[in-house]
C-alpha cells in the first residue's frame, strides 16, 4: 500500500510540477528499499542459523499451550526488526471434521512460544516458517517452511466433577504368579528348635547339609481391575459441530475418571475396551499413553465390534462412557450376563423435560483470537434432538451430561 501511494504521488508531482510531493514520494520508496534490503540479508542469516522446534511438552484441548517453542541459536536480529513464526496446519477433529489453522508469532531472538488454542482433541498437521520483519510490517524476509509435526492434542482435562466412588471387581484375579521353584526358593527360613517335624524341607535340606523349614507364603495383594467401554460409535456417516464436541466430552470424561480412581487407589488397575480392543492400563504413565492414543479415536460404526467373549461380558461393576449418538447402546447392554452392575456416563442433548440440571456451554469461537477456519461441515443440521433411550434395566445407571454446542 505505502508502494502504491508512492507511485500516486510521483505521478502528481510530474504532472503537477510538486516538488515536496516528488520528495516525499522517493522518501517512501527509499524507506521500502532499505528495509527490504536489511529484510533480505537477514532471512539470509536466519536460514544460515541452528532451529529446532521443540513440541514434546503435552499439549490439550481448550487450553492455552504456550510451551512449545522454536529455538534460534547463532542468529541476534538488527534494531526495529523481529523474528516472526509463521504457523499453519489443520487439526483433524473427526472422520470429515477439520479446522484450518493460520497464525503468524512474533517474538525475541533466541526463542519464540509458538502458543496455540485448540477447541477440540485430535491431530494437528502443523508446518512451521521464519521470517525476519521490521517493527513498521512494512516488508519481510521469508523463508520456506522448516517444521513439520504431527501434534497430538489431548482432550481438555477436568476437575470440576464428584469424585468418582467405585468398587473394583475381579479382586480374586491376580496376575504375578510364582514358578514352584520361586515358592520353595523363598518360602523356606533355617530350621529353628521347636518347628514342626513335618514341616522340614528334607529335599532342600538334603543338598545345603542344613536344616530348613517350609513356612506359609504371605498372601499376596489381590490384583484389582475396573472394567471400562468407551464407545465411540454413530450410525451417521459424517460429523457435526455438535458430534464432535460431545465426542471429545466423552473423552475428557473417561480421563478423569481413570486418573482420580488411580490417584485415590494407586493399586486399582483398568480394563478399557475400545470396541473388541482392550487397552490394560496398569500405571499412570499408562493413562498418559492412552491420553494421547483416545485423542486419536474418531466415530466409527460398530458393525463387526460385537463382544461375544464371555471372559468379556462377565457379571459386576462396569463402566460404560458413550455419547447420545450411540444408537447401539441397548443391543449391547441386552447382551451382558445377569447379574452385572453398569453405571453408564453419556454426552447428551439437554432434557426438553422439567429437570433443572444446568447444561454445560461448548462454543467453538468465543473466549479465543485464535485464527480458527473450517468447512461448511460446521454449519450441517444435526439429526440428534432428543437422546435415545437404553432401555429398562436392573443394575443399570445412567449419569447423562447435558451440553450445548454453538459456534459462537
Amino acid at each position: 500500500m505505502l508502494f502504491i501511494v508512492s507511485i500516486i504521488l510521483t505521478g502528481t508531482a510530474f504532472a503537477d510540477g510538486n516538488r515536496y510531493a516528488f520528495l516525499l514520494s522517493a522518501l517512501f520508496i527509499l524507506i521500502l528499499l532499505i528495509l527490504s534490503v536489511l529484510s533480505r540479508i537477514q532471512g539470509t542469516k536466519l536460514a544460515a542459523a541452528q532451529t529446532e522446534w521443540d513440541t514434546s511438552p503435552p499439549v490439550f484441548a481448550r487450553i492455552r499451550s504456550e510451551n512449545h517453542r522454536v529455538l534460534i541459536h547463532g542468529f541476534k536480529h538488527l534494531p526495529f526488526f523481529r523474528v516472526h513464526v509463521i504457523l499453519h496446519g489443520k487439526l483433524r477433529a473427526g472422520r470429515t471434521a477439520s479446522f484450518l489453522y493460520h497464525r503468524e508469532i512474533r517474538g525475541e531472538d533466541g526463542s519464540i512460544s509458538t502458543c496455540a488454542r485448540f477447541p477440540v482433541s485430535g491431530v494437528f498437521h502443523a508446518k512451521a516458517a521464519l521470517a525476519v520483519k521490521d517493527v513498521f510490517g512494512l516488508t519481510r524476509g521469508a523463508l520456506p517452511p522448516r517444521f513439520e509435526r504431527s501434534i497430538v492434542v489431548r482432550p481438555s482435562p477436568i476437575s470440576d466433577r464428584e469424585q468418582p466412588r467405585v468398587e473394583a471387581q475381579k479382586g480374586d484375579e491376580n496376575k504375578s504368579r510364582l514358578k514352584s521353584s520361586d515358592v520353595e526358593r523363598y518360602f523356606m527360613r533355617e530350621y529353628i528348635p521347636g518347628d514342626r517335624h513335618r514341616d522340614i524341607n528334607w529335599k532342600a535340606s538334603s543338598r545345603f547339609s542344613e536344616l530348613f523349614t517350609r513356612i506359609s507364603p504371605v498372601t499376596q495383594e489381590k490384583t484389582k481391575i475396573i472394567t471400562v467401554h468407551f464407545r465411540p460409535y454413530t450410525s451417521s456417516k459424517s460429523d457435526s459441530l455438535q458430534s464432535v464436541f460431545f465426542l471429545d466430552q466423552c473423552k475428557s470424561a473417561l480421563l478423569y475418571f481413570l486418573r482420580s480412581i488411580k490417584q485415590e487407589h494407586s493399586d486399582y488397575q483398568f480394563a478399557v475396551y475400545v470396541g473388541n480392543d482392550i487397552r490394560e492400563l496398569e500405571t499412570e504413565d499408562d493413562i498418559e499413553t492412552f491420553s494421547s492414543e483416545i485423542a486419536t479415536i474418531h466415530f466409527r460404526n460398530p458393525r463387526g465390534e460385537e463382544i461375544t467373549a464371555p471372559d468379556d461380558l462377565h457379571p459386576g461393576d462396569m463402566y460404560i462412557f458413550t455419547t447420545a449418538y450411540d444408537s447401539g447402546l441397548p443391543g449391547f447392554l441386552s447382551g451382558l450376563l445377569p447379574g452385572s452392575q453398569i453405571r453408564i456416563y453419556r454426552a447428551a442433548v439437554p432434557s426438553a423435560s422439567g429437570e433443572k440440571r444446568v447444561s454445560k456451554r461448548l462454543t467453538l469461537l468465543s473466549g479465543t483470537d485464535e485464527p480458527v477456519i473450517a468447512g461448511g461441515w460446521i454449519l450441517k443440521r444435526d439429526a440428534l434432538a432428543a437422546n435415545p433411550g437404553v432401555g429398562a434395566a436392573e443394575g443399570v445407571v445412567v449419569e447423562d451430561d447435558p451440553l450445548e454446542v454453538h459456534i459462537v
